[in-house]
């Protein structure tokens, strides 16, 4: 794979992960946009992720419809759904996001 092959990839990954995320965020509880996050810089507040619930099956639904829309192989498959689940996704513990819920 040459560089720019290499770079084309990436971005074709990191894309996916963004369309993970958007369709989490959409999805949540409170539902909310993660493009308009990452613009108003939402999305880069400590634990800001904390504050969205979205069960885990629900989680791990959406992020496997998403990889096979994008046709990704296991390897890319995997590396995408360990990045949005170590990533910024949802908090998929109803107990703690109720917790940090009560914060605001």
């Amino acid at each position: 794979m040459t560089h720019k092959e290499g770079r084309h990839h990436s971005d074709k990954l990191l894309n996916v992960l963004y369309e993970i995320y958007n369709e989490l965020f959409k999805q949540a509880e409170p539902s909310a946009d993660f493009d308009k996050m990452r613009e108003s810089g939402e999305a880069k507040k400590p634990n800001f992720f904390m504050y969205y619930y979205l069960s885990n099956s629900r989680q791990n639904k959406i992020m496997g419809d998403i990889c096979r829309k994008h046709h990704l192989n296991r390897f890319e498959r995997d590396a995408v759904k360990g990045e949005a689940n170590l990533g910024c996704s949802p908090n998929s513990c109803e107990r703690t996001w109720k917790d940090y819920r009560r914060k605001l």
